[in-house]
């Protein structure tokens, strides 16, 4: 049976954490889309679009409830500025190949140089399984810590990160960086754990950093590099920095009256 997002509902815990976060979801596609702000169109690459209201919403929530923000919401792989990239090729045959790596426990490890790519790539790729209807989770290592810590005091917010951290099928951790070296140890024993964890469960995580990947043995040790090495598609992004134009690209369809839809 093939998914659709439109007849997919959250459950109560994340309906109200996602409409604690948009009130507005709460009202409903009949009333409220974030898209078209109900005018029931709206103009995009030079043509005026019919708003499908109901999938705008139900993409936004779902979308939410895994943690991908209204930024990468609105980007596709269109928005990718170099289509000959590494990380952009090796990103779409994960995802859309034959061999659907994802489906054997395999995810993706990028590394490489700042502004390249690495989150974006890993955001659509997580955008692509939510449609398919896969229990997804997007957050920043620097998040984990902080969630994790709040549940030593609380029971509730214990559950929440053993549901969306360790237990959803796909977990993106962006950004692992240099709040892995403190002189408590616990950031880097809370990553050793948690990818441990989740490997030997069968679950994908994804992995976004700015250290070079040499670098992480430094923090780790070789055994969870092994463990990536076997477990892990290695994608080096060393593009230029693409965030000037994508800047320059936001204005330009800012005075254009452009609007970009939910996708």
């Amino acid at each position: 049976m093939t998914f659709d997002v439109r007849d997919s509902y959250l459950s109560d815990k994340d309906s109200a954490r996602v409409y604690s976060m948009y009130p507005a979801l709460e009202r409903g596609w009949k009333k409220y889309c974030p898209t078209c702000k109900k005018q029931g169109y709206y103009f995009f690459r030079g043509e005026r679009v019919e708003c499908d209201c109901q999938m705008q919403v139900a993409l936004c929530k779902h979308y939410l409830n895994a943690g991908i923000g209204l930024k990468y919401q609105r980007l596709d792989w269109d928005d990718y500025e170099n289509k000959e990239a590494e990380a952009y090729v090796t990103s779409r045959r994960y995802i859309f190949g034959e061999e659907k790596f994802y489906d054997y426990g395999i995810g993706i490890f990028y590394f490489g140089s700042f502004g390249a790519g690495k989150t974006m790539c890993a955001n659509l790729i997580l955008k692509e399984l939510v449609k398919m209807g896969r229990r997804c989770f997007a957050t920043t290592f620097a998040n984990t810590v902080e969630q994790f810590t709040s549940g030593w005091n609380s029971n509730d917010q214990k559950k929440y990160f053993e549901n969306k951290f360790v237990n959803s099928d796909f977990l993106l951790l962006d950004d692992l960086g240099k709040e892995m070296r403190t002189k408590n140890n616990l950031p880097e024993t809370l990553f050793d754990n948690l990818l441990r964890q989740r490997e030997q469960a069968g679950k994908v995580t994804i992995i976004t950093t700015n250290i070079k990947y040499e670098e992480l043995a430094h923090g780790h040790g070789h055994g969870v590099l092994s463990m990536m090495n076997e477990t892990k598609v290695l994608v080096k992004a060393d593009n230029p920095d693409y965030r000037p134009t994508a800047m320059r690209r936001n204005i330009d369809e800012i005075k254009k009256n452009v609007t970009r839809p939910i996708v």
